[in-house]
């Protein structure tokens, strides 16, 4: 019989940031995503999502260790304050457990407190992480399109 996973949740800070970037990594390089980081580039972005004085971000601790992050800010929009979600990840060894829809229901519940109307993220349409969010309730936004122009 397989034991229970004692999960918890936890505020991170900027100081965490030493934990959270062997686990972004073991999400963010690997399938679907396979994105490439350097070092420095790295610390810089983790800095710009965990160093802003709007910045709020999560830890998903199971058994203790850290098992996930939601790096994510406060946005101050005309509807009333949103949680937008830049990085939310279960580290690969640990996905498919249930974890996420948890981590993601203790979120809602956290910034729901903080007085948050709306979360907001966006991810790649073609992915698993696209299905789990459907699937954790939230829509996909019909009347919003994404524009990037690379400059180099």
């Amino acid at each position: 019989m397989k034991e229970s996973v004692r999960l918890s949740f936890a505020p991170l800070t900027l100081a965490d940031r030493e934990r959270i970037k062997p686990l972004f990594l073991s999400v963010f390089t690997a399938a679907p995503w396979f994105d490439r980081w350097e070092s420095a580039q790295l610390d810089a972005y983790l800095a710009d999502l965990m160093g802003n004085p709007n910045s709020l971000p999560y830890g998903l601790l199971a058994d203790g260790e850290l098992a996930g992050a939601s790096l994510g800010h406060l946005v101050h929009w005309c509807e009333g304050l949103e949680y937008f979600i830049d990085e939310f990840f279960i580290v690969p060894e640990k996905q498919g457990q249930g974890l996420g829809t948890r981590f993601l229901s203790a979120i809602e519940e956290a910034v729901r407190e903080k007085g948050v109307h709306h979360l907001f993220l966006l991810t790649d349409r073609n992915t698993p992480a696209c299905h789990f969010y459907r699937k954790a309730g939230m829509r996909v936004l019909e009347t919003n399109v994404a524009f990037t122009k690379k400059l180099r």
